[in-house]
């Protein structure tokens, strides 16, 4: 009985840290993704972009971000449900996009999902790949 007692008491405080890091972890990643919406939030640049919207419907870049290795961004007016909003767009190796309701929200996701992307493959590779190490399934 004693035993069962401490090894829920073991089990109770592994359990309370693995929560506590995961806090940390989570709070550390909200930091990042403030920050990094922050430098999105460039009026000059919101400016840049909504000017390419109006006179084309769309903005587009791309930008080799490693050797020859190109990240494709885009914005562009659309229509949801009725709604106006705008359809942002980064691929890079994985694909990521999302609908914002104004111009500044896109630009500071297009931040975001920009760094993300980048982020993803340094920390596990490219999607495709089997693993992070091996870039083939086995057979």
């Amino acid at each position: 009985m004693d035993r069962d007692r401490a090894a829920r008491k073991r089990d109770r405080a592994a359990r309370e840290r693995d929560w506590a890091a995961r806090e940390r972890d989570r709070a550390a990643l909200h930091k990042y993704l403030q920050a990094t919406a922050l430098r999105g939030r460039d009026s000059i640049r919101v400016q840049q972009i909504q000017a390419a919207i109006d006179a084309t419907g769309r903005w587009e870049e791309k930008f080799e971000w490693r050797i020859s290795t190109v990240r494709n961004s885009t914005i562009e007016r659309t229509e949801e449900h009725g709604q106006s909003c705008y359809r942002v767009g980064v691929a890079n190796g994985v694909n990521a996009n999302c609908l914002c309701p104004t111009i500044e929200r896109a630009v500071e996701y297009l931040a975001v999902l920009e760094a993300l992307t980048s982020e993803l493959f340094y920390a596990l590779g490219w999607s495709s790949w089997a693993s992070k190490e091996k870039l083939m399934p086995d057979v």
